[in-house]
This record gives C-alpha cells, structure tokens and sequence, in this order.
C-alpha cells in the first residue's frame, strides 16, 4: 500500500513540474506580443479561410483604439485606413505638440477620419489630424461648430473640406503646412477673417450651393486671410431724367468679402459725374460710362455701366384709389401708345389727380402717365402708375388689347382747343422726348410707338381716332412722329439697344415651384404636367400675366406657367376671390367624398379660386387656395 501511494505522489509532482513549466512559456511568449506603445490592444478573429499551408494560422484584425476625450472613444482600423470616433461625448481633448493625440503615432497611415453621425461632438480638437499626410477625406457630424488649431497640420493629401453651416471659428493655424485646394463653405456667413488663421494661398472657397469659387485665392495677412474680391458687376445701364440722381449698386464675388471699397470713375464728367459712394449726379443730356475699382489689392475692375442722361423730366403721382391701380397686374412693356383727351381741357389738374379714384366719371378707365400744362402754364409730364403695371387705356379688338397682352405704356396728351399752334409744337416736342426716353429705358425700338387709331388698325384697341386727328390738323402723322423719337434716341445715344425690342425681365421664386404645362394645377380631370422644379431663389424669364394668378415663363427651352404668389414679381395678378355661401363650406384634401374633410369654412370666408374642375367623375369641385395652402371645395358653395 505504501508503494502504491509513493507511486501515486510522484506522478502528481510530475505533473506539477510540467504544468508550470508550459505556464512560463506562454507567459514569456504572450509577453513578445504585447504592443511598446500606450494604445491599448483588442483582437477579433475572423472567418478562417483555406489556406495553402494549412499548418499557417489566419491573421486576426488588428484596431487600435482608445480614448478621445470624455465620453468619447477612437478605434483604428488598419486594413483600410480608416480611424473612428464614437460616443456620446461633446468636446475632443485640445492636443499640442507636447502633448500628440494618441493615435499620432500611426496618423501616417490614416486615410480617412469617420465622426460618427450620433455623437453630439462640437469641435474638432487641436492636432486632431496633425501630420496624416495621407488623409483624403474627413466625415463628421453636423453639430460641430469649430475646428482646433493646427488640426489639419501638414494633412498634404486632403483635396477638399466642406464646413458645414453650424461652423463659427476656425482657429490659428487649423491648416497649417496642408495643401488643401478647396474648402467649401456651406454657412454664407461664415467669415473666413474670424480669429485668424493661416492657409495656404492658393486655397479656394467654395460657397454652399454652387459650383464656382466665391474667391480665386486668399491673401494672408499676418495670420489673418483676407477675402479678394473676384469680380465687381454693375447693370448694364441706367436711363436718368435731368436734374436727377441715381445711385449704382455694385454687386461683389463674393458678397463677404472682406474689403468692398471701391473707387469710382466716369469716362465724361461733362454729361455725369459720380462721387466715392457710387451716387451719380447729371448735367446734360448724353451718354457716358460709370465704372469702379476694387481697393483691396485684388485689381478687379467692374464692367462699365452706360449711363443715358436725357432733357426729359418725369414727375409722379401714382394713382392708389384707382381700380386699376388694384388689379395690379404686370406687363413686360413691349411698346408705347399715345393718346389724346379730346377735349379743350390742356391744364393736368383736369386728370391729377382727379383721377385718382375708383373709377374716374364712372368709368373703368387709367393710363400709365398724363402730359399737359401744370398751374403755371409750363408743360410737364406726371406719371400716375407703374410703367410696368397693365393700365386700361386702349380698350380691346379682334387680336386683343395692349393693355395686357402685349402690354404698352400708355399716357394721355391733354389738348386744348386743336388750333393753338404753339401748344401744340410743346406737346409734340414733350411727348417724343418722353416717347424717346421710354425707348432707351425698355430697349423698345421706335417703331413699337403707335397711337390709338393705330391700335385699333392693329387690331389691339377699340374705336378712336386719337392721337391722329390732331396731328392731322397740322400735317403730321405716326410716322412723322416716330421719325423724330428716333432721332432724338440717336442724339443721346448713338449705340441704343433698341434692336431686339424689349427684353425680357427675370423673375425669382420665392420658393421651390415647378412650370406647369397648364394654368392649373389640380390632378382631377385636367392634363396640366410638371415640367420642370425651380429651386428657391432661381431665376426665370417672365413673358406674360396671365391675369388668374399665373404667369407665362421660359426658362432654358421650355415655356410653361408659374404661380404668382411663389415669385418676386411685382403687380403680378392674382387668383379669383371668392366667399363661401351662406350655407358654409368644407376644404377637401381630395375631391372624393367626406372622408378627405378636414375643416369647416363658415359664410363669407375668403378663398382664392385657382381652378374648376368641369369634366370627369370630379365635375362639381373647385381647387382653391386657402390661407397659403391648396384644398378642394364643392363649387356650388361658392360667389
């Protein structure tokens, strides 16, 4: 028995010694493992693969990882390049050179850095990026609102940085030694001269939203960039009545630009000058070119802007109370009728601003401007609505009116008794001056003056016979007198712009719209068709009102309608008014039975009609606007 135990121990202290001996191995071998640095080492297995040698084991993914800050934690993955910062932390730790981010030891092999989308991360830290050089790209989240000084140090191969628009400084040096290209800014207002930092010259900015550089290279100024100015724009010209003013606006690429003083010259002081705030002041009639320069250093020179100084003088009155007035509907002027009044009535207080009421003698009736003797004697002409408002001055005929569409100005020649030479000769020389005047300043060519025996020969105006039979008396007619507006534009302008007719003005939605193949916009028992979006604050060429609340546009090549109320467009006309009957209403978000009410409209609401709906299953509904937004409605429950 007591061999048996002796044999017993000794095979447990055998065992013993082996055990121990295998545990110190492992010990010395894991030890080669672990990592020299401080960063912390995980490991995870992935999928084993065939191997050739199936004796060689698979090599596990390594990510170096660690922390960035409070609540906030990186890790590195190596097979691509990519580092990632997570958590629910909001400010990154502010490194220094003393004092590297942790992962400044592998920031070589850095290709991309990943802000995770749900942190609520605020900055991006100080040295964050230093010395990757061969980081490309950098994603984070939209709640940042700064960048740390030297961040982006000597980050050589990063193209392009967008600054998203909750960004408000960027500090000292954030792109020191990099060579970033491009840095697109998505806040507008976001100054590139705050705090001060330094980056490479040749950095572009790149507005949020478009697809040209807002400026072609920054200057530094110490450790301040200044923002150039690319380019200086004026309009291209100003027509300007004597003993006036006019005041040019500059517009600069781009808009924040740090220095906007410019220098202003005129090509003849003799016909205009202009002083250091672009303000122009005339002195006789003629033409010449106002222009300015920037002062910032950029030497950018504005295109030359004509300026047209004419012996014309216009007065205005504008008649609000007229029913006209009201309608406000706007016209692109395609040309100028001239009336007479037809009775021995030559002092304008006959008309203004008698005038200025809802409908003048009973009648529905204006013109965009009267010419005829003030209380002195002397001839002036007084306008009493916008030019570029339809007036009811012409009435209608077989192809339509100039009142609307095409759309004249027209004003009023007061006569007197039709046998006084002389007033007659001021008339005339007033009425081509103020003809040649409205020329320069819409582009119209002279023979787009007419009278309104014309109109109605065009087929465009009622019945009359005026401005004719006055001209007549004295030998004259339309064509002698669209002879000297000719040479009077051509005496103040040899180069007039008159020989495309009337170009077309641009109008701006003041929301995102779409052109519609239809003046309606309902999708029951019509076929109007979205043709193309329009984004807000873009541009289109407006051709016509279509006096129901829509417009006829272009834009590219294509024609379509475009409500008015979503554009700038001034007096543009607008949907039907109607009430609801005395029995009320409801608004309908489909025309297709009362599951689709949703309020209740009490007699005598307001809504604006937009459309009918007088075919298909649909008949019996009106489409209508209502408080800025579109319902539908029964139509007999509206008047």
């Amino acid at each position: 028995m007591n061999n048996s135990f002796s044999k017993l121990l000794s095979i447990v202290i055998a065992t013993v010694i082996v055990l121990s001996t295998f545990t110190t191995a492992f010990a010395v071998d894991n030890e080669e493992e672990v990592s020299t640095t401080e960063t912390t080492v995980t490991t995870t297995t992935e999928p084993v693969t065939e191997s050739s040698d199936p004796t060689e084991p698979t090599k596990p993914t390594i990510n170096y990882s660690g922390v960035a800050g409070e609540n906030l934690r990186y890790y590195f993955n190596r097979n691509n390049g990519t580092l990632h910062i997570s958590g629910i932390g909001t400010t990154m730790k502010n490194y220094s050179k003393k004092d590297l981010p942790p992962w400044h030891s592998f920031a070589s092999n850095v290709k991309a850095v990943y802000v995770n989308k749900a942190t609520n991360l605020t900055n991006i830290g100080s040295y964050m990026c230093a010395d990757m050089i061969n980081l490309q790209n950098i994603y984070y989240s939209k709640k940042l609102k700064s960048i740390g000084k030297c961040a982006f140090l000597n980050t050589k191969k990063l193209t392009a940085l967008t600054l998203n628009q909750n960004i408000s400084r960027i500090n000292v040096d954030a792109f020191k030694g990099s060579k970033t290209p491009l840095i697109k800014v998505m806040n507008p207002s976001l100054s590139i001269n705050f705090g001060g930092y330094t980056i490479p010259k040749t950095t572009k900015i790149q507005c949020y939203g478009t697809n040209t550089p807002i400026y072609k290279y920054a200057r530094v100024n110490g450790n301040n960039v200044i923002l150039m100015i690319s380019s200086i724009t004026l309009n291209t010209k100003e027509v300007v009545c004597k003993e006036k003013t006019t005041t040019v606006k500059a517009n600069f690429n781009p808009s924040i630009a740090t220095n906007k003083k410019v220098q202003w010259f005129t090509t003849n002081k003799n016909i205009a000058t202009v002083d250091s705030k672009g303000k122009v002041k005339v002195k006789k009639k003629g033409t010449c070119y106002v222009y300015c320069k920037s002062t910032d250093g950029s030497n950018k020179t504005s295109n030359k802007m004509k300026i047209i100084v004419t012996s014309f003088q216009l007065y205005q009155y504008i008649f609000t109370n007229n029913n006209c007035y009201k309608e406000r509907t706007a016209i692109d002027p395609k040309g100028i009728v001239v009336h007479s009044t037809g009775e021995n009535a030559p002092y304008l207080r006959t008309y203004v601003p008698a005038w200025n009421v809802p409908k003048p003698g009973g009648r529905e009736v204006c013109v965009h401007a009267f010419l005829g003797k003030n209380s002195k004697g002397k001839l002036e002409v007084w306008q009493v609505l916008p030019f570029e408002m339809a007036c009811w001055g012409v009435g209608g005929g077989p192809k339509g009116s100039y009142n609307y569409n095409p759309g004249y100005i027209q004003f009023e020649c007061c006569e007197d008794s039709k046998y006084n030479r002389t007033y007659f000769n001021q008339v005339y020389d007033e009425a081509t001056d103020f003809c040649a005047y409205l020329c320069l300043r819409y582009s119209l060519p002279y023979t787009k003056v007419t009278s309104h025996a014309g109109a109605c020969a065009e087929g465009y105006g009622s019945a009359h016979g005026d401005i004719d039979h006055w001209l007549k008396i004295y030998g004259k007619n339309m064509n002698d007198f669209r002879n000297t507006v000719k040479k009077k534009i051509y005496k103040i302008d040899k180069n007039p712009d008159l020989k495309s007719g009337t170009k077309h003005k641009k109008i701006k939605a003041k929301s995102d719209m779409y052109v519609w193949s239809k003046d309606i916009v309902d999708e029951y028992g019509n076929s109007s068709k979205k043709l193309q979006k329009i984004s807000k604050g873009r541009e289109v060429t407006f051709l016509r009102d279509n006096f129901n609340g829509w417009s006829y546009v272009q834009i590219s090549n294509k024609k379509g309608y475009v409500q008015n109320n979503l554009t700038n467009l001034a007096y543009g006309s607008k949907y039907v008014k109607k009430k609801v009957n005395y029995k009320g209403t409801y608004l309908y978000t489909k025309p297709c039975g009362n599951k689709y009410k949703v309020k209740f409209l009490s007699y005598n609401t307001r809504v604006q009609l937009v459309s009918t709906i007088n075919k298909g299953k649909k008949k019996g509904y009106s489409y209508v606007c209502y408080k800025n937004k579109y319902y539908y409605v029964k139509t007999n429950t509206l008047y």
